[in-house]
C-alpha cells in the first residue's frame, strides 16, 4: 500500500526525547500509511543504531530549524508531509484525524493542542501550555500538502533561531491557498526541558519577524531573496 504522509523531524542533541517521540509514533493508528525522516545534526554516528525504522538525512554546521525542516523535503514523495519536533509525544489517533481534516476543501494546514509534559521524581505532571484558539497554531506539529509546501518555498530558510517561523509559514500557506488553517483537539505532549531566557527568545522572534517582511520567495528562480 502506498502512504500518504512524510513526518520530517529535526534532531539535534535530545536523543531521549527523540526515542519517546518515535515509540509515540510507532503506536499511532496511521503506522503503514506514513514513512518518517529524522534530519540529524547530532555528532553520534550510532545514535540510530538499532531499532529505528526511520530514513536519517546526516546535517552538519549550525541547527537552524527552518533549514532541517526543509532538509528533510528530498525524502518526500507522498502527497501529503508533516514537520514534528523531536520532543513531542502524540496521541495514536492523532495522525488519522489530522489527514481526514486535511482533506476538507477549507482547510490546507493543520495543527493541534500542546500539554506540557514534566517528569520529576518518578511523577508526571501534565498541563495546558497555549489556550485552544483558531488563530494559535503551534508550529512543534504541523501537517499540510506536499505540493502547497513546493508553492510557497517551505520554511524560509533565511530566519534563524525559533519564534514567528511557524506563523510565516502558516500566513504564507493560507495566502497561496485561500484556505484556512485548522486545529485538532487531540492534544500531543511536549516534554519539558530547560529555555533561553524570555528575552533572548523575544529577540529570535523579533528577527525573524522582521526578515519574513523583509524576504520573499521567487518563484521563477526557485530560492529565497531579501527583497529590492
Amino acid at each position: 500500500m502506498s502512504k500518504e504522509l512524510t513526518i520530517i523531524i529535526p534532531h539535534k542533541d535530545r536523543v531521549d526525547a527523540l526515542t519517546d517521540c518515535l515509540t509515540s509514533l510507532s503506536q499511532c493508528d496511521e503506522i503503514d500509511n506514513f514513512k518518517t525522516v529524522i534530519v540529524d545534526y547530532s555528532d553520534d554516528t550510532n545514535l540510530f543504531s538499532k531499532n529505528l525504522d526511520a530514513i536519517i538525512v546526516r546535517k552538519r554546521g549550525p541547527f537552524h530549524i527552518n533549514l532541517a525542516r526543509n532538509a528533510g523535503r528530498p525524502e518526500v514523495d507522498t502527497e501529503y508531509m508533516a514537520v514534528l519536533d523531536c520532543d513531542i509525544i502524540i496521541m495514536p489517533t492523532l495522525l488519522t484525524r489530522a489527514l481526514d481534516q486535511i482533506k476538507s476543501p477549507n482547510i490546507c494546514v493543520i495543527g493541534a493542542v500542546r500539554i506540557r509534559m514534566a517528569i520529576s521524581d518518578g511523577q508526571t505532571r501534565l498541563a495546558l501550555l497555549d489556550h485552544v484558539s483558531l488563530n494559535n497554531l503551534i508550529g512543534s506539529f504541523m501537517l499540510f500538502r506536499t505540493e502547497d509546501y513546493d508553492a510557497i518555498g517551505g520554511f524560509n530558510p533565511l530566519m534563524r533561531g525559533w519564534g514567528y517561523d511557524d506563523l510565516d509559514f502558516v500566513n504564507r500557506i493560507e495566502k497561496h491557498t485561500g484556505k484556512n488553517r485548522g486545529i485538532m483537539l487531540d492534544c500531543y505532549y511536549h516534554i519539558e526541558h530547560p529555555i533561553r531566557p524570555a528575552e533572548d527568545r523575544g529577540k529570535e522572534e523579533q528577527n525573524n519577524r522582521t526578515i519574513a517582511m523583509k524576504t520573499h520567495y521567487d518563484k521563477e528562480k526557485e530560492e529565497w531573496v531579501w527583497n529590492i
